[in-house]
């Protein structure tokens, strides 16, 4: 935008130089005559000659009304070229931009694919070592859980048969106190017996003088 500017204001002093010698600006010529100095003004239609000042000398050169005209549609006619030609170079530039860019983006693809085919085979062995530490794992849980099954139904047999052996044990015991109670409880009732039959109290000396037995248990 900025270029552009210059560029219309270029054109415009180009163009406009009369017009801007009139407003006292510019002056289109110099000159000088010993001490005076000489301004030349160009003026259109009926503007009025600017006055001199001091020692310098102005000359006007007029023009007709249609000339100032003229500069304006020479301003505007420029003004339009240099846009109309920096919209040209500004679509050319775009267009140059967007096929780099075109070519940029099928290079790097380009690129991409290139480097994928020369890691294809590489990422393919990596998934087949993925895949075969996957099956060992695998194969590894199972022996581990088949160890631990065999380990627990071990643990289970042993408990089951120390809970067995104690149960046997138990009964062995409960039996043998129950036999030992009625050997008891026959040997009392015997004795009873005994006793109620000897009067003159033999059993008793037998048993005190050693001579009278007391049979052991079978346990």
């Amino acid at each position: 935008m900025m270029k552009k500017m210059m560029i219309a204001a270029f054109a415009l002093a180009s163009a406009a130089a009369p017009a801007l010698a009139q407003q006292g600006a510019a002056p289109a010529e110099t000159g000088t005559a010993g001490s005076e100095k000489v301004n030349i003004v160009i003026v259109y239609g009926d503007d009025a000659c600017p006055q001199s000042q001091g020692d310098d000398i102005v000359v006007c050169a007029r023009q007709g009304e249609e000339e100032r005209s003229r500069i304006e549609r020479t301003y505007a006619e420029e003004v339009a070229r240099v846009d109309q030609k920096m919209d040209a170079e500004h679509g050319r530039q775009k267009a140059q931009f967007q096929q780099r860019l075109a070519a940029r983006k099928k290079l790097l693809l380009e690129k991409q694919e290139a480097a994928l085919e020369r890691e294809a085979p590489e990422v393919a062995a990596l998934a087949a070592k993925l895949r075969q530490m996957e099956v060992e794992k695998e194969a590894e849980l199972e022996a581990m859980a088949q160890q631990h099954a065999a380990q627990m139904a071990e643990r289970m047999a042993a408990q089951e048969a120390e809970w067995s052996r104690k149960v046997e044990e138990q009964a062995a015991k409960e039996q043998a106190e129950a036999a030992e109670a009625e050997r008891k409880a026959k040997f009392a009732a015997e004795l009873a017996k005994l006793r109620q039959a000897d009067a003159e109290g033999t059993i008793a000396r037998d048993i005190r003088e050693g001579n009278w037995l007391v049979p052991k248990s079978p346990a």
